[in-house]
């Protein structure tokens, strides 16, 4: 007796029904393991958009005289393409302490006054700090204030 020849679809109906499961199977699991690929490499240290910790503008910047009425408006910004992560002001003799100040933007900036009284006829030093995202540190140049 000779059979028919049947439609595929028809003779293994669930080995027929599962193709189309296993093609995307097959299709999803090549694309993601190609696309996967470059990721695989180990990151060159240093290398890259951002390598070094944030720009630090400090106003005043140099050595200055003042006098002893009023209050000392410390300008201290800090820009970085990863983000600035902090910045902080640092007052040497520590007569005032400032929290620092955190920030999750490209640029951040803040004024620090300083009570001019407390020095008077004597002398104090500041300088700032800033951490990027990716923690990479900036220090500036002590600066000296005298205060008349």
């Amino acid at each position: 007796m000779v059979h028919p020849q049947l439609p595929i679809n028809s003779r293994f109906p669930r080995a027929a029904s599962r193709l189309p499961f296993r093609a995307l199977f097959w299709a999803g699991f090549l694309a993601l393991f190609t696309a996967c690929r470059e990721n695989l490499s180990t990151p060159t240290v240093g290398v890259g958009p951002d390598s070094s910790g944030p720009k630090i503008v400090l106003a005043p910047g140099h050595d200055t005289v003042v006098d002893s009425v009023g209050v000392l408006l410390v300008l201290v910004a800090a820009s970085d393409p990863s983000g600035v992560k902090t910045i902080d002001l640092k007052l040497l003799p520590a007569k005032a302490i400032y929290d620092p100040l955190n920030g999750l933007d490209t640029t951040i900036s803040a004024l620090y006054p300083i009570a001019l009284a407390t020095f008077k006829h004597g002398t104090f030093r500041y300088f700032a700090t800033s951490q990027d995202i990716l923690d990479h540190v900036t220090v500036t140049d002590t600066v000296t204030v005298t205060v008349r």
